[in-house]
């Protein structure tokens, strides 16, 4: 996981992988965290049920999370970034779909909105068939903090 998470975590977890790649002359792959709750909820609901106002929220600081979004949203947040808690008061509407990992006042602002928290396969199910897609090169990961750092 190339992130998000803890600056020092992101940074020792990164140095550790590169670090057994090159070592044991292995290829790796750095896959960020909305990735992960992506297959963890496709394989739950069919492509149809996920493809309208999907998003993927993670708290960062108190007034700031991480979003990113899918299906009917993919076009204004394709990739993960920082917004505002005003911004995502503009974005959630009543009856998205979203996944991830809120402090509480984030949660309250998203379940006032009306949006739906999307139901989840346990990742022991879905991390075989998840990592078989993904793409393994030679080359150094780097860490994602998501704020331009």
């Amino acid at each position: 996981m190339v992130g998000p998470g803890g600056f020092t975590s992101l940074r020792v977890a990164v140095a550790l992988a590169n670090t057994l790649s090159h070592e044991l002359k292995i290829p790796s792959c750095g896959v960020h965290l909305s990735d992960v709750y992506r297959a963890r909820t496709s394989a739950q609901t069919s492509a149809s049920e996920l493809t309208n106002n999907a998003l993927w929220l993670h708290s960062t600081k108190k007034n700031e999370l991480f979003i990113r979004s899918f299906g009917d949203f993919a076009k204004k947040f394709p990739e993960p970034q920082c917004i505002t808690l005003d911004e995502l008061k503009k974005v959630i509407k009543e009856g998205s779909q979203w996944m991830g990992e809120l402090i509480p006042e984030h949660r309250k602002i998203v379940d006032e909105a009306g949006a739906q928290e999307a139901s989840l396969v346990p990742i022991a199910e879905v991390l075989p068939s998840f990592l078989k897609k993904q793409t393994y090169v030679k080359q150094i990961l780097q860490p994602w903090y998501g704020r331009g750092w």
